[in-house]
């Protein structure tokens, strides 16, 4: 099996714009408060969740470089609708 990894062109400013723009909108793991989310959770019981969570994690990366190869291909043949 093949594994490619698409980066972006961080020097085509559209593409920097769009990927800022995604940032602002989505949320991330550091805006959580996890004292408060979490607050009496044990050490094991941390690691059974990562037990869980990580193939969870491991699937959704391969989905994303999986379909992450297409995107040029079908932008070339404008197949994908661009946003500003």
């Amino acid at each position: 099996m093949n594994i490619y990894k698409v980066l972006p062109d961080l020097t085509n400013e559209r593409q920097m714009r769009l990927w800022y723009q995604g940032l602002r909108k989505r949320w991330s793991a550091e805006d959580i408060n996890w004292k408060k989310a979490l607050p009496n959770i044990s050490k094991s019981c941390l690691d059974d969740l990562a037990k869980v969570l990580t193939p969870v994690l491991t699937g959704e990366q391969s989905a994303l470089y999986s379909v992450s190869g297409l995107i040029p291909v079908l932008g070339h043949r404008s197949e994908v609708e661009g946003e500003d």
